[in-house]
């Protein structure tokens, strides 16, 4: 699930959202990477460290997809 907060101009994925849904997070000191572990264990998106955020790359068009069909039921 990708959550809006209309006082800011990016959205914000929820880590916990993304476990629950069957994705891998982890986490080193450059960044994070995202893996879909049901299918593969494949990579879908990778974040990079800006500070104190971690922004996701926006270019990976699988996270959107596999979020939107697990929040649907369909994987």
């Amino acid at each position: 699930m990708f959550l809006y907060v209309p006082s800011i101009t990016k959205n914000l994925q929820s880590v916990g959202q993304m476990v629950e849904h069957g994705l891998q997070v982890r986490f080193n000191e450059q960044g994070c990477f995202v893996k879909d572990i049901k299918h593969g264990c494949r990579l879908i998106a990778k974040g990079k460290k800006e500070g104190m955020l971690l922004k996701l790359e926006v270019g990976l068009p699988e996270l959107s997809l596999v979020m939107f069909l697990k929040s649907h039921g369909v994987v």
